[in-house]
């Protein structure tokens, strides 16, 4: 083999060109001519371990990149009391949200050690992605290979012209105009339970976000969250005292919730008022004060001027041949000057200020997401010499979920601000996370509060109507698990429309819509369908078939129960479904795939396999209260 031609985007017009030897597909799984061409995600799942361990090994390599005789990590300390490294984008890895040129990183890796075994004189690229066609022509320089890179011209004709005007302002201005927005928003949470948490005796603090509580049991004084589910009630059962911090989320992406902070700020209020001293509720932002603020400033100005100076772009280390700055260089400059930077100042300050104020010899619990503000909580909770630390993983983790994983150097570093123990909530969760490689006393079963409610479908038994089946006009239920991301959707309803008349003829069609983003467009859909609203619950045993986007954690919940899964994968990203390599799941990329895969389906498919390790769910909450009663 002598040349590879990559094609970035099945839509670039690179049919005219001559193209002999491997074909790379680098954004899509499968194409007509099958024969001659080979899939970049193909070639990262059969070497994906290895892939990973690189792609962690070179984050830490960059921590560990010396300033002066000293390390990143440590020159990136503000005030000696915490380092703006651990709250980066390189560390917290968030492929799932931000960080999409994660993506490129592992699939430039992967062709780096797959070209390792070939015999490659000429590498031939199509694109409209100037960072990947910048990354792979150094690395064909730097490789001895002739490179031949046609970048195609991006088509800007459906982007947002709001959104570019936003894009091209400073960052610092960004981040003011962020600041200001936050402390407009954070106005009504002031003070809120401060005094009573202040004075609280509690066994066990708990740190979650400002979602998923039910707004209806608040105006009753009582809380209840999806994330925790009836172990709250437990906690009161059992005397144990509780204390709560709740962060807000994004106000980019969740105005909606800011623009009802009173009504939040009263029903924190009344459920203090009502919970006779065993539950106090605080927010982040109950601290919120003119220090506080002033030192995110002072702290923010510091490191914005601090970053730049370490001329981070000509120390990066490459890997083998590769050198990913291209991609990473907006990432760093966010992460020392931009809105992230002033909010991981803040998050810290808050914290410290908090923590300063907490006087009880407990735990902590928090939703282990590997979110920035963690490292600013693990950091402010570890100066003010705080006891044990649990990072409790309450939904899913998925092998490609990057947030979730580290390289063994960095778990070994003793500045990194990992919690002290890892709270898992099933089997599954604990097989994908032992990747780590981390002590084993380290590990801890939790039971999966969020999941529960599953205790009372486990037992069931979905029960067919064999006569109907045999009529040749029966037809099974495929429910279509719409995604949070538009785009996702849209594409799970191409697939869908593709094969609409095998789908009329086979199948009875629900859709669900996602619960914060049920806008789907069906006016000219050829496919016979109704939309529900109901709960899985209500659901499961009405469906046969789930068709789901493979990032949406309703695909585990629909597993443990039984059901036939069939996953739609991104081409473009990695596969981050929990369920990856999991028996009884299917993973498509084409109406072509899901036509086979709902053909593959029989009727008398294993509903009642035994998944029950997919989750702890004991009744008696007992891995729980052996957690909080051991101090």
């Amino acid at each position: 083999m002598s040349k590879v031609t990559i094609i970035d985007e099945i839509n670039i017009p690179y049919e005219k060109a001559q193209i002999n030897g491997i074909k790379i597909y680098w954004g899509q799984y499968s194409a007509d001519d099958q024969s001659s061409y080979i899939s970049i995600n193909q070639i990262i799942e059969e070497d994906s371990d290895k892939v990973k361990k690189i792609y962690l090994n070179w984050i830490n390599k960059i921590g560990d990149i010396k300033i002066n005789s000293i390390p990143l990590y440590e020159k990136l300390k503000i005030r000696d009391k915490y380092s703006a490294w651990w709250q980066s984008y390189f560390v917290q890895k968030s492929n799932y949200e931000h960080s999409y040129q994660i993506n490129e990183a592992i699939k430039l890796i992967a062709f780096q050690e797959w070209a390792r075994k070939k015999s490659i004189k000429e590498i031939s690229l199509y694109t409209s992605n100037k960072k990947l066609y910048l990354c792979l022509k150094e690395f064909s320089k730097n490789a001895d290979f002739i490179f031949k890179g046609y970048l195609i011209k991006k088509n800007f004709q459906n982007i947002c012209i709001r959104s570019l005007i936003y894009y091209s302002f400073p960052k610092r201005l960004k981040a003011i105009v962020w600041l200001i927005r936050r402390l407009k928003y954070s106005i009504p949470f002031i003070n809120i339970g401060k005094n009573n948490f202040k004075k609280a005796k509690a066994n066990i603090l708990f740190i979650d976000y400002l979602l998923n509580i039910d707004k209806d049991e608040m105006k009753k004084g009582n809380f209840k969250s999806s994330y925790w589910g009836d172990l709250t009630n437990t906690l009161k059962k059992n005397k144990i005292k509780s204390s709560w911090i709740h962060l807000p989320v994004n106000l980019d992406k969740n105005e909606f919730i800011f623009k009802k902070t009173n009504d939040i700020s009263n029903g924190l209020k009344l459920i203090n008022e009502v919970s006779n001293d065993y539950q106090t509720h605080i927010t982040i932002d109950s601290f919120l004060s003119l220090n506080v603020v002033l030192k995110t400033i002072f702290d923010w100005l510091k490191l914005s001027k601090k970053g730049p100076s370490f001329k981070l772009n000509l120390k990066i280390p490459k890997i083998g041949y590769l050198n990913l700055w291209e991609l990473y260089q907006d990432e760093w400059n966010e992460s020392i000057k931009g809105v992230s930077a002033i909010s991981n100042c803040l998050d810290f300050n808050l914290f410290d200020s908090i923590f300063r104020n907490y006087n009880n010899d407990s735990k902590l619990v928090y939703l282990f997401e590997n979110q920035s503000w963690e490292f600013s909580m693990i950091q402010a909770w570890r100066i003010n010499k705080k006891l044990e630390i649990i990072g409790y993983a309450h939904s899913n983790i998925s092998y490609w979920d990057l947030r979730k994983y580290f390289a063994s150097k960095t778990f070994l570093n003793p500045d990194f601000p990992m919690p002290d123990k890892f709270g898992l909530n099933g089997d599954l969760a604990k097989s994908n996370f032992s990747f780590n490689n981390i002590e084993e006393n380290k590990i801890i079963k939790l039971e999966a509060t969020r999941y529960m409610y599953l205790n009372k479908l486990r037992n069931f038994k979905n029960k067919y109507n064999f006569k109907k089946e045999l009529q040749s006009n029966f037809k099974k239920v495929l429910l279509v698990v719409c995604d949070y991301n538009i785009s996702q959707t849209k594409k799970q309803l191409e697939i869908l429309e593709g094969i609409n008349k095998y789908l009329n003829k086979n199948f009875k069609i629900i859709i669900k819509p996602h619960p914060g983003n049920n806008k789907i467009n069906m006016e000219n859909s050829k496919i016979k369908f109704t939309i529900t609203d109901k709960s899985i619950s209500e659901l499961i045993n009405k469906v046969d078939c789930v068709f789901t986007s493979n990032t949406t954690t309703v695909a585990l919940e629909f597993f443990f129960l039984g059901k036939y899964i069939i996953s739609m994968l991104d081409p473009s990203k990695l596969n981050l479904s929990p369920l990856r390599k999991e028996k009884g799941v299917e993973f498509i990329t084409s109406s072509k795939d899901l036509e086979n895969s709902l053909k593959r389906y029989k009727s008398n498919f294993d509903l009642l396999r035994n998944n029950s390790s997919c989750f702890y769910i004991n009744k008696d909450f007992r891995y729980w209260l052996a957690l909080i009663e051991d101090n």
